[in-house]
């Protein structure tokens, strides 16, 4: 007989959520109501990524940026409201068969100046679940915006993981403090090793993914790491370096913990 899933993970950027064509949309909706001018679709799209949506705006617009953004939100938040009301039965359902719930997220690295709607989203879909099988990976580093530390205080999320072995999200490193993990009972999913990698040669050796875990756990506390897991983006790996990166994360996990069995 055929096994329950024991672990159900939700990509909502791009994946189960076609975010691009939302971001296209209320890019649309902002620069049309706010500029009163039709920018072709390629445009738009050539601004999205790489910055927060406040310097995404003032490419438009230097002196209207902020009321860009606020149109821009007002048309963009419905969308996501109604797409996360639509996912909250299928994390009941996850809840009903013991399996624990991962949500991915990569847009809260980018600088924002208001987390209140993302983090209300993700705790509304975290609650359906017990808060210990409730995981948040949140992408990239986090040293130049405030997003660990509203992170922190969700009520419903028991483990965020974080990247630390790729060239931006090295900086995360820097943030570990074990103090506010204790004090919010939030465990940290730690990302080892770095699978922006093209070539064997550059896929990271055992004894570089236990040098940087020792790193973390010297840092954060041991108690306070909950798993350890590949950066993010695993799916755009070369599929053959596949096996030996995961070989490797688990022999330096083995030889950062040398009683516990990957």
């Amino acid at each position: 007989m055929r096994s329950a899933p024991t672990l159900i993970a939700f990509d909502l950027d791009g994946t189960l959520i076609d975010s691009g064509e939302i971001i296209l949309s209320s890019f649309r909706h902002a620069t049309q109501t706010v500029l009163e001018r039709e920018i072709p679709d390629e445009v738009l799209a050539a601004a999205v990524g790489g910055s927060n949506i406040y310097e995404q705006m003032r490419a438009f617009d230097e002196e209207r940026a902020d009321e860009l953004v606020r149109v821009y939100r007002e048309h963009n938040a419905p969308l996501h409201d109604d797409l996360v009301a639509a996912l909250v039965p299928l994390g009941r359902e996850i809840a009903r068969r013991g399996a624990w719930l991962q949500l991915d997220e990569h847009i809260l690295s980018q600088g924002m100046r208001d987390y209140g709607p993302a983090l209300r989203r993700l705790e509304t879909l975290a609650s359906e679940v017990p808060r210990e099988r409730a995981f948040l990976h949140v992408c990239g580093g986090h040293a130049r915006s405030r997003a660990l530390d509203a992170l922190l205080t969700l009520e419903h999320v028991g483990t965020l993981s974080l990247a630390f072995a790729g060239r931006v999200e090295a900086e995360n490193r820097s943030l570990l403090d074990p103090r506010p993990w204790a004090d919010h009972g939030m465990g940290l999913g730690a990302g080892v090793i770095d699978v922006q990698v093209a070539r064997p040669e550059e896929v990271m050796s055992p004894d570089a993914v236990a040098h940087l875990l020792e790193d973390i756990v010297r840092r954060v506390g041991v108690e306070n790491v909950a798993s350890v897991t590949p950066d993010c983006g695993l799916r755009a790996t070369t599929p053959e370096l596949v096996p030996t990166l995961l070989e490797n994360l688990r022999r330096g996990f083995e030889r950062t913990f040398p009683t516990v069995r990957a």
